[in-house]
């Protein structure tokens, strides 16, 4: 622990202030966090305060004992999830339940798994329910991945609990359903040409029709990771067929990144980052130098949309939307995003810059969308956001900062304890 505040933390501070608006007393305004920053670093007293920043130790706890304690689960189904809990909300309790040994963590994975399970069952009866509860669905899908890559530790560290909440005895048996999954996506997918058609999901209207499509790419990805390349041909085919229509039909030569849609000529942060993300991947699986040339240039795409002095990027996509008066704003998923995009290039490359990034990502989210267990949903217009708004805070979104900051400990080297 620091002694005396650091010359660079007060100039951080001082430049905090002076590019802040005036807050609320439910918004925590940006002096008053920045008062904490403060704080934080001149701590002499207390040794169990860390110093802002890495490894985020403080951050990590609190939000997991909220999610925990304070926000409800029905059945699996997580309230305030926007759909992310589908996959963070598995994959991250059962990784951190295994790390740890934390049954009851491990438990609500396995709840959330089960939800999962269950809407992709209804799914195949009911072929409309994509339009309803597309975002679960896709989601879902991949982190039931995970569960069957940890089904064996699972079901131990749970005395069975993987096998009876499920209802399956064993991987095997999940293997076929999840496989059956992936290959009806496909179907549809290629239906449209393997870009996703502009429908009244949220997710797509939302995020665009870029985004949508990436993550049919990363689905089929992952489930190459998962089952092994010798096995998994046909989805490693359409993983890059994914990544070749969208290329086709969303690049712009002028923005050297991609679009949201075909129709919208401005740069956006979402599109870009994801389809890093998905570039990043193809090269883990593939070792083709293109993929890993496309993501470093999609880095550069973005730069345009990095502020300096948060060292967050803005995030357009819902700007309008929410109700922003400027361009100051940001959203906690699109810099989740665009961490995990930077981990896998740190992956990629073992270059340090791109893990130093990350973990710049989430300083700012510590700094400037953190407060009481809860990483809210943007920073808008100078002001962290508010409950008034039309979104406040995420369950979703919250486990996949506890996702990437796992991921980011580890490849850090210092665990995810």
């Amino acid at each position: 622990m620091r002694s005396h505040t650091s010359k660079s933390v007060v100039l951080f501070a001082a430049a905090l202030i002076a590019c802040s608006g005036n807050g609320s007393k439910d918004a925590a305004p940006a002096a008053e966090v920045v008062a904490e920053v403060v704080a934080k670093a001149e701590t002499t007293a207390d040794e169990s305060v860390p110093p802002v920043g890495p490894p985020f130790s403080a951050m990590f706890d609190a939000v997991l004992a909220h999610l925990s304690d304070s926000v409800e689960c029905h059945g699996g189904d997580w309230d305030e999830d926007f759909g992310d809990s589908s996959f963070y909300g598995i994959s991250f309790p059962l990784l951190y339940g295994l790390d740890t040994g934390d049954v009851a963590c491990a438990n609500r994975g396995l709840a959330t798994a089960a939800f999962a399970l269950s809407l992709l069952d209804q799914w195949k009866g009911n072929p409309g329910l994509y339009e309803e509860r597309g975002d679960d669905l896709i989601m879902g899908t991949m982190g039931l991945l995970d569960v069957y890559e940890n089904f064996q530790a699972l079901d131990q560290l749970t005395e069975g609990g993987a096998a009876a909440t499920l209802g399956v005895d064993n991987k095997q048996v999940l293997k076929p359903r999840l496989t059956q999954a992936i290959d009806a996506w496909n179907a549809v997918l290629a239906l449209f040409g393997y870009y996703a058609p502009d429908m009244e999901i949220y997710a797509i209207y939302t995020y665009g029709n870029t985004v949508v499509t990436a993550l049919f790419g990363l689905m089929n990805v992952e489930y190459v990771r998962v089952m092994g390349a010798g096995s998994s041909a046909d989805q490693l085919e359409a993983a890059e067929k994914v990544a070749q229509v969208i290329e086709d039909t969303a690049w712009d030569d002028q923005l050297q990144g991609f679009r949201k849609n075909p129709a919208v000529e401005k740069l956006h942060l979402y599109p870009n980052a994801v389809m890093m993300l998905l570039y990043g991947r193809l090269y883990k699986l593939t070792g083709k130098q293109a993929y890993l040339d496309r993501s470093i240039l999609l880095h550069a795409a973005i730069q345009p949309l990095k502020d300096p002095v948060q060292g967050a990027y803005h995030s357009p996509y819902s700007m309008e939307v929410m109700g922003a008066k400027t361009d100051d704003y940001k959203t906690l998923s699109s810099q989740l995003y665009t961490a995990l995009a930077l981990m896998t290039l740190y992956e990629n490359t073992g270059e340090s810059k791109w893990l130093d990034e990350a973990g710049e990502l989430f300083t700012f989210i510590e700094t400037y969308l953190y407060i009481d267990g809860m990483a809210l949903h943007h920073w808008m217009d100078g002001e962290i956001a508010k409950p008034e708004h039309l979104e406040y805070y995420c369950s979703g979104c919250n486990f996949q900062l506890l996702y990437a900051l796992r991921l980011y400990r580890q490849l850090k080297g210092e665990g995810s304890q």
